[in-house]
């Protein structure tokens, strides 16, 4: 059922039957390598810490915090943030890079749907947002901005572009 050698150049654990268990007592709490098409999981102190999974990796820190990472169909990858205190869904991010626009994107789950917060294009515009609404994206001649623009105890640049002094002119 299980054999250990070494091969003259690597050390072999062959396991035939059941799941292997690499643990430093009798418990199953260390490391846990099941077939060639299960996950293979780690664990510190009994909590689950590493996990394979079919499409990448999750790490699971304190609490409830997680990094995954994966990537996903064609040359498309994406990077999973959580933060939750098991209190809402604004506590999870994504960062996902586009192979095909080569575009990166860092979105925030509002509960319902993802909302883009930073999109940027190589040789091209970073767009900021706002809600799910761009309010500001770099262009080759400098910047747009949508809606006012302030510019702090000075004054702001009103959407019709008139000039707002802090003293109200």
């Amino acid at each position: 059922d299980l054999t250990l050698y070494h091969d003259g150049n690597n050390s072999v654990i062959k396991n035939i039957t059941g799941d292997l268990y690499i643990n430093a007592n009798n418990t199953q709490t260390g490391i846990l390598l099941v077939g060639s098409t299960g996950a293979v999981t780690l664990r510190h102190g009994g909590n689950l810490k590493f996990e394979t999974q079919a499409t990448g990796a999750k790490i699971q820190s304190t609490g409830n915090a997680q990094l995954q990472v994966w990537a996903g169909e064609a040359s498309n990858a994406e990077l999973h943030l959580y933060a939750d205190e098991n209190d809402d869904s604004i506590d999870h991010w994504k960062i996902s890079a586009n192979g095909n626009d080569s575009k990166l994107n860092i979105q925030n789950y509002d509960g319902s749907n993802w909302e883009s917060v930073i999109v940027g294009t190589p040789n091209g515009a970073t767009e900021l947002y706002y809600n799910g609404s761009k309010k500001f994206e770099t262009t080759n001649t400098g910047a747009t901005v949508t809606g006012d623009l302030n510019i702090g105890s000075v004054g702001r640049f009103d959407s019709s572009g008139i000039i707002k002094t802090a003293h109200g002119t």
